[in-house]
């Protein structure tokens, strides 16, 4: 079972295997090393909280007996960072988190989460030293909406908020860059190209996050 010094105190090490660094353990204490075999990395396995290991890899029977006896996780992610195998230890038994995952019926979280979105998407539009008419009209309208994202009824409100402000962010933020729409995995131009990386790698981190954590992946709270 977590708990708060779990989160306050241990660390997460990455090691890239991709790149010909291995793992190896000695005298309690987690050693990455590089293709030279020298060590980049050295952390005791009391305030490990996570392993990840970007890349192929053979785990040794070493290494899982080192993650239940001090309680850390491995993660297993391709080149991509996708996760393609979870090995788990102290969340496992995160029954409580689960529990009330599987009873929360509320939209408080999922109004934080667009909200908070429309605010960060805002503030990047502030950030633009030049503002025409248009800027300024979109940037009043998302603070509106930003309101009534915190107050929706629904989640099919929350959708349409989401939907009309990153419109406005989009079609504002790529303004004289031949912005033709948001188009995911279309691969239409190199802005929708770049933006298809870069959310694929932030949702690959955020779902080892959720593992790591103890989450239920398939019990989300907006969509």
């Amino acid at each position: 079972m977590l708990s708060l010094p779990d989160f306050k105190e241990k660390n997460i090490v990455i090691c890239f295997s991709e790149q010909g660094q291995k793992v190896s353990f000695k005298n309690d204490n987690l050693i990455i090393k590089d293709f030279e075999d020298k060590p980049v990395l050295q952390a005791t396995c009391y305030k490990l909280f996570s392993l990840w290991i970007i890349g192929g890899t053979t785990l040794t029977s070493g290494i899982l007996e080192r993650s239940k006896k001090f309680g850390f996780s491995i993660q297993m992610l391709s080149h991509n960072h996708k996760p393609y195998g979870v090995w788990n230890s102290a969340t496992e038994g995160n029954f409580l988190l689960r529990k009330k995952q599987y009873d929360y019926n509320d939209l408080t979280i999922a109004r934080h989460l667009v909200a908070n979105k429309i605010i960060n998407q805002t503030e990047l539009l502030k950030s633009i030293r030049s503002k025409d008419d248009k800027l300024k009209d979109a940037i009043s309208k998302m603070n509106d909406y930003q309101l009534q994202a915190t107050t929706a009824n629904d989640l099919q409100t929350l959708l349409g908020m989401e939907g009309v402000s990153t419109r406005l962010y989009f079609s504002n933020w790529f303004a004289g860059m031949d912005w033709k729409g948001r188009k995911p995995r279309a691969k239409m131009d190199f802005i929708n190209t770049t933006l298809d990386i870069g959310y694929t790698y932030l949702f690959n981190i955020v779902e080892c996050m959720l593992n790591l954590y103890g989450f239920d992946l398939y019990q989300g709270v907006y969509h």
